[in-house]
């Protein structure tokens, strides 16, 4: 058998049908034999029954809840085939997903895992790429841009998410699996980090579009997410490969394709502990002096935040453009007055996951 298809589950079960049907729409044309594998983490539920229209789908019932690692890892030992594909049960496939996984998986040597390009289901904009890790700082490369801004067909990253990930049974077993203490956080960071110590390329196959709808675990994921990005620090310390480059090359990308101001002000809502090495490679990437930073970290709201709210008025007309710096860009979007008030000054706002531009895309 080509492909094992393993989706864990904890709760929506609606959800969970409709990626089903959506997942054996586009198989139904495929040329590899496959299996779809669900294994069920919550023990108040039995799926057979309810999933009985999908007659030749194996399901996996825990007793206990044991978490998505242990969900993945009970699925990869019934499964047959050569290749296993993680998937969340909130992930929704488009047409060639697992065409364009393969295609990038055999055309890229010494490949260990691939990833879809994950899609936010509300917005169509980007929700993973791949991930990259400054000091704590764990970088989403791209989250919150355009799918049509990238003109490659694939990348490679020093961590890749599980939500939809194809990984060659053989590489899987050789490392031993999600480490289960993972429970539901941070598990697919250490496993394809796992896979990149042992000479493997991790690579993002930007042509395999899904779409991920979120939150369908509810408070299960977060109980731990604490917890589990402390273990991730603590097991790999500093082997971790510093990531920072990855923005670098973004920012400098621009950079090379717009005229950047030689002076600006920093209006700063990032709560990154390395601020000033995110300021650093800003200078660096676009040839350009920091003059002065504005502090407004604890007004950062991922729901987006009002300029008016905290800013002194007298900056909106400061000649001297500004870089609005944020965890997310996405947060400073609903600023149209302030936007439009300065669209001459070369404004620019930028986040530690890699985006970067003119105010004047913005509004």
């Amino acid at each position: 058998m080509d492909v094992s298809i393993i989706i864990s589950y904890y709760s929506g079960l609606n959800i969970l049908k409709n990626c089903l049907y959506q997942l054996y729409k586009t198989l139904n044309s495929t040329n590899y034999s496959y299996e779809v594998i669900v294994v069920n983490d919550n023990p108040d539920v039995r799926l057979e029954k309810k999933l009985q229209e999908f007659s030749s789908i194996k399901v996996i019932n825990h007793e206990t809840n044991m978490g998505h690692p242990a969900a993945c890892n009970n699925g990869a030992k019934i499964a047959m085939g050569k290749y296993l594909v993680f998937m969340d049960c909130d992930i929704f496939v488009t047409d060639n997903w697992l065409e364009n996984l393969y295609q990038i998986y055999k055309s890229i040597p010494n490949t260990g895992a691939v990833s879809a390009t994950i899609l936010n289901m509300n917005t169509s904009k980007i929700h993973m790429t791949g991930v990259a890790i400054h000091q704590v700082d764990m970088l989403k490369i791209l989250r919150g841009s355009k799918i049509s801004e990238i003109t490659k067909d694939y990348e490679c990253f020093d961590f890749l998410s599980s939500a939809c990930i194809m990984i060659p049974k053989e590489i899987f077993n050789k490392v031993n699996g999600f480490d289960e203490l993972f429970f539901n956080s941070d598990g697919d960071l250490d496993l394809t980090y796992s896979i990149k110590k042992q000479g493997y390329q991790l690579v993002t196959a930007y042509k395999s579009l899904v779409y991920h709808k979120g939150g369908v675990a509810g408070t299960m994921r977060r109980i731990s997410i604490n917890d589990t990005k402390a273990l991730f620090f603590k097991k790999w310390g500093n082997d971790l490969p510093d990531g920072i480059y990855k923005i670098e090359q973004l920012y400098k990308r621009f950079s090379a394709a717009h005229d950047i101001s030689d002076r600006y002000l920093v209006i700063n809502l990032c709560k990154s502990l390395a601020l000033n090495d995110y300021i650093e490679i800003i200078q660096k990437s676009l040839s350009t002096k920091i003059i002065q930073v504005y502090n407004f970290k604890q007004y950062y709201d991922f729901s987006g935040v009002s300029f008016m709210d905290f800013i002194n008025n007298n900056l909106v007309h400061y000649n001297i453009p500004f870089i609005f710096l944020s965890d997310n860009f996405l947060c400073v979007s609903n600023n149209y007055f302030w936007f439009k008030t300065r669209a001459c000054k070369k404004d620019i706002t930028i986040d530690i996951n890699g985006n970067i531009q003119f105010v004047t895309n913005v509004i």
